[in-house]
């Protein structure tokens, strides 16, 4: 029952995205998963309809071409969230996002010590609309450290087990090698090319 997000950023690992994700997702890939807005767009304009998902940083100026191409955003501040939720307020719109926790990578992302009171506002938000929460593995291989991330981010998962909120940890190596990091998606990137 776990869905599959595929990687595609940078060009699809330089395979060429546009040629690859139209057969992905005739394949039944769930969403994609890229670094950039202007990655978001090549993908739309190659005639994919599933969801997109930024697993980068956004920029202000960019917002607009979100709303216009249906790009989920991903969120990983209060200064974010608070700017991102005035331009679509006062865009009359709403916009998907996905919360990123930070678990111990220590690059984006509420630290899973503070987000509750994130994930709730942004639950109540009319504006925003709050379709996952994920995190990031710092080393994959690192087993002891990657459990230590996982366990950081059960304790946000087992708060909100009833909320239809997709959750996401894995990589391609945690989702080959880790089966009970796999939750509600798995995102795979290099692991669709055969590595790991």
């Amino acid at each position: 029952k776990t869905q599959i997000m595929a990687v595609v950023k940078a060009d699809a690992y330089g395979h060429g995205s546009t040629a690859i994700c139209p057969i992905l997702q005739s394949l039944g890939v769930d969403s994609f998963g890229v670094a950039t807005v202007d990655e978001g767009i090549q993908l739309r304009q190659a005639g994919i309809k599933v969801p997109i998902v930024i697993l980068g940083a956004t920029q202000f100026w960019a917002y607009e071409s979100c709303l216009l191409n249906d790009l989920t955003v991903t969120v990983y501040s209060e200064e974010q969230i608070n700017q991102l939720e005035g331009f679509v307020k006062n865009a009359g719109s709403k916009l998907s996002i996905q919360l990123k926790i930070d678990t111990g990578m220590n690059r984006l992302g509420i630290n899973y010590d503070n987000c509750l009171n994130v994930i709730n506002k942004l639950s109540n938000s009319t504006n925003l609309l709050l379709k996952g929460i994920f995190s990031h593995l710092s080393d994959a291989k690192d087993c002891n450290f990657s459990k230590l991330q996982k366990e950081r981010f059960d304790s946000v998962v087992e708060k909100y087990h009833e909320v239809p909120l997709q959750k996401h940890l894995a990589n391609s190596y945690a989702a080959i090698n880790y089966p009970d990091f796999r939750y509600d998606l798995t995102r795979i990137g290099i692991g669709l090319y055969g590595q790991e």
